[in-house]
């Protein structure tokens, strides 16, 4: 339906450019300029911090290489609970 109305739409739209009232007139122009053109493209200069949790080793590389992970040849490690007072950077 919406589509259907378009033409009318456009054309008040570029009516409302000769405008008296600065401000319409600019809204219409630009209104024109983004259905004739697109919107400019914009960008942004952001800094972005990526953190990252700390992963507890499991086991050696040697160990791995001897054992190729096979379990029955791997030794128990008992789990230490990572310190909360620690910061991740």
């Amino acid at each position: 339906m919406a589509r259907e109305h378009s033409e009318h739409a456009l054309r008040k739209v570029i009516s409302l450019i000769d405008s008296e009232d600065d401000k319409v007139a600019l809204m219409a122009a630009q209104i024109v300029l983004d259905r004739g053109y697109g919107k400019p493209e914009q960008r942004v200069d952001a800094d972005i911090v990526h953190r990252f949790a700390e992963v507890p080793q499991v086991m050696e590389k040697a160990q791995w290489l001897a054992t190729r992970g096979d379990p029955s040849k791997l030794k128990v490690i008992e789990h230490q609970p990572a310190d909360p007072s620690k910061k991740l950077n």
